[in-house]
């Protein structure tokens, strides 16, 4: 029994002591271990959401300071971007998204500092805001903030160096925002400034796809066209689809083809104009010189004859219906349609062309009858003997006829206006002009 209860209490006096050591260690070790901890927290300053949220407020604030025209914004852009730079640093468990948008604020913060410098006379500061920008768009995240950063970045180059250095971006921007119709113009009217001609109408024409209408670019895209002519036509047929009730780019397109001898497509689209414009002298006109020129005189004469429906004192147009007779060798017809031409505009030079001409073969013709056995070749080539003789003799029949004097008179002063010298002449000029009459009277 006493083996026993000696045996006990030794095992209750082990397990005391080592309670108490135990106890004892405690009280040396946990205060240290407690101090080690919280100066380990204040090294690493305050907790990761608090620079967040400062950063984030001084932002902020420096936003509405530019908003509202209330300040200097500077020191707030600065302090939030160090705090922004603190919170990454304390952070290191951030996403790529989720850094992204930090650096976006960065980036934003150096971007508007800049504008507000630029435009109250401080120090722009746009490589930090070009360097977070071409980082951004390097990882391409987030992507519904790439077309700014592309567009921003694109306006840094510009005040860096030039808009041709930002232009790609500007391509990069359009390309991830087509839907921005209006950013369109501008960026073409960028182009112009360059001066990049083709790209800024590429821009335009797809502008006047969704805005027809607007008459400032429709002017714009004329001017390119006067000075690119290579895509004229493209240009032309592009605002005959998109203004139908613009008639006058037919026209244009058939000119453009007509100059070309591209006469199928010419004519096609003078027709589809006439179609439109059915009172239109011009276009009628076109229409019958074409047709003239081609040889097809049934279809010039209709097309001249239209225009005298229209204005029956058109002279040109009857002076072109002259013309086709003197080509079909109809000289008579032809002598009718020009003196119908002059008693309308004596001076009309085209008139008296044709009446001139007209003139000559008729004078051939009644030559050939009077004197049937001269040579006919060399009567071509001496219009002045032909026309002495025919002046000689309508003298002679004037002499006893009153009618034929006068008329004589009148011929001899037409056919010999073409002698230079005043010896070659056969009879003065009356005081006024005759009217001009073939063949004389019987």
């Amino acid at each position: 029994m006493r083996a026993g209860k000696t045996t006990e209490g030794s095992t209750k006096w082990f397990f005391t002591t080592a309670a108490c050591l135990y106890g004892l260690v405690l009280l040396l070790v946990m205060p240290g271990f407690g101090l080690a901890q919280v100066e380990e927290e204040q090294e690493q300053g305050p907790p990761p959401l608090l620079l967040l949220s400062s950063a984030t407020t001084l932002f902020n604030t420096a936003i509405d300071r530019v908003n509202t025209n209330s300040g200097d914004p500077t020191n707030d852009f600065i302090a939030a971007i160090s705090y922004f730079h603190k919170y990454l640093a304390a952070d290191t468990s951030l996403a790529l998204a989720d850094s992204a948008s930090v650096y976006s604020k960065i980036a934003d913060s150096y971007y508007t500092m800049s504008t507000w410098a630029e435009a109250n006379g401080g120090t722009p500061v746009w490589e930090d805001a070009l360097h977070y920008y071409e980082w951004l768009i390097e990882r391409e995240t987030p992507q519904e903030d790439l077309p700014l950063y592309h567009f921003n970045v694109a306006y840094i180059k510009s005040r860096l160096e030039d808009w041709s250095a930002g232009t790609p971006h500007l391509e990069k921007y359009l390309e991830l925002r087509p839907d921005d119709i209006e950013r369109r113009v501008w960026v073409a009217r960028i182009y112009l400034s360059i001066p990049d001609n083709n790209r800024a109408l590429d821009h335009f024409l797809i502008y006047l796809d969704a805005n027809p209408q607007d008459q400032e670019v429709v002017a714009e895209i004329l001017n390119l066209r006067n000075r690119l002519q290579d895509r004229y036509e493209e240009i032309t047929l592009k605002l005959a689809e998109k203004l139908p009730d613009t008639p006058k780019y037919l026209l244009d397109l058939s000119q453009h083809y007509l100059s070309r001898a591209q006469y199928d497509e010419g004519l096609d689209y003078i027709q589809r104009y006439l179609e439109k414009q059915p009172e239109d002298i011009t276009g009628w006109k076109i229409l019958g010189d074409e047709h003239k020129r081609l040889g097809q005189w049934n279809q010039a004469l209709s097309a001249y004859r239209r225009v005298l429906a229209i204005d029956s004192r058109e002279v040109l147009a009857r002076c072109a219906i002259a013309e086709v007779y003197l080509e079909q060798g109809k000289i008579d017809e032809t002598i009718r349609e020009a003196k119908r031409a002059l008693a309308i505009d004596p001076d009309n030079a085209y008139a008296n062309v044709m009446m001139g001409d007209a003139g000559r073969q008729w004078a051939m013709r009644e030559f050939g009858r009077r004197y049937p056995n001269l040579e006919q070749e060399k009567m071509k080539y001496d219009f002045k003997l032909l026309m002495k003789k025919l002046a000689d003799d309508y003298y002679e029949k004037a002499k006893g006829d009153p009618l034929w004097r006068a008329h004589a008179q009148s011929q001899i002063n037409y056919l010999t206006q073409f002698f230079p010298q005043p010896q070659d002449k056969f009879m003065w000029p009356t005081d006024r002009d005759p009217v001009i009459q073939f063949p004389p009277p019987r």
